[in-house]
């Protein structure tokens, strides 16, 4: 008889599987814009404090006026295709100041928009970000973890030894002649 361990092991072992795929897309919203290919882009945002959060947000949001502009949390942010990061997945990436519609400038600087100087922190925040190092990265096939194969082997082959034990005790208890 089968284990009942065994059984949600190997019940569990498909969704496990498609939750590492679905992670590996870019979790939610990210992978079901992917899969649907539906245009995305992203927004990185800073707060006053400097904590930066991430949005990702449909093409279709963006309204066509004198300057491409999108609505979100109750304001309207621009969109500036020559200062666009590239996301990890090669998408457009843009960042902002909380309190400022334009995009950081970081690739051209407008002095009419930006005036002489940027924020210190804000500075600091955006050099902590990792994007434009994932930007460059986008294409590349990332090493086979080996190590982590080699652990998840261990722990099957682990359990199977438990399993096919305790499958002998149960046996020995039920039939003590075929021991």
């Amino acid at each position: 008889m089968v284990d009942t361990l065994t059984l949600i092991e190997i019940g569990l072992m498909p969704f496990i599987g498609l939750y590492i795929i679905w992670r590996h897309y870019g979790g939610w919203p990210e992978a079901w814009y992917r899969f649907r290919d539906i245009g995305h882009f992203f927004q990185i945002i800073f707060s006053p404090d400097g904590t930066p959060s991430k949005h990702c947000h449909k093409d279709e949001i963006i309204r066509e006026q004198s300057a491409p502009v999108f609505p979100f949390q109750d304001k309207l942010w621009a969109i500036d295709p020559d200062n666009a990061a590239r996301s990890k997945t090669g998408r457009p990436l843009y960042y902002y100041q909380f309190d400022n519609l334009h995009p950081i400038p970081i690739k051209k600087w407008n002095i009419e928009k930006w005036g002489p100087k940027l924020n210190g922190r804000l500075l600091m925040a955006a050099w902590k970000n990792n994007a434009i190092e994932r930007m460059h990265e986008v294409g590349r096939k990332n090493p086979i973890p080996w190590f982590l194969i080699l652990i998840l082997i261990g722990i099957v082959v682990v359990m199977v030894a438990v399993n096919i034990y305790f499958a002998r005790d149960v046996l020995c208890s039920i039939k003590p002649q075929a021991c």
